[in-house]
């Protein structure tokens, strides 16, 4: 079974690091300029502060969640378009890939280039 959120369907066996997402997101600082991004350590911090115990995949998934959502975060509400209302079944790989990839047309089509980690 999957968590709707916002028109994103989260896979079962990837809600915790979902959730973790969220919970690093809402306490990331910013530079004056936009966010800054999700920190290795802030990751350490928050996964033994809760006994998360991710693995290193799990880590490099928040990792490349953030890089993806970041620019978009960071871009200027004048440059942000309708999100598009995209679903993906729980067991449907390709369904959480075809998000990955429009998160990261939107990231390109804001900043115009790849973005890091990518």
């Amino acid at each position: 079974m999957a968590r709707k959120d916002k028109g994103l369907s989260v896979p079962f066996a990837l809600e915790h690091v979902w959730n973790g997402f969220c919970a690093l997101a809402g306490t990331r600082g910013n530079n004056g300029f936009g966010l800054n991004p999700i920190t290795f350590g802030e990751i350490a911090a928050w996964d033994a502060l809760t006994g998360a115990r991710l693995t290193p995949w799990e880590v490099e998934l928040i990792k490349r969640i953030d890089s993806t959502v970041l620019p978009i975060l960071n871009s200027k509400d004048k440059d942000r378009e309708q999100e598009p209302d995209t679903v993906a079944a729980a067991d449907d790989i390709a369904g959480v890939r075809s998000v990955m990839s429009i998160l990261k047309a939107r990231a390109k089509a804001v900043y115009g280039k790849k973005p890091a980690n990518a």
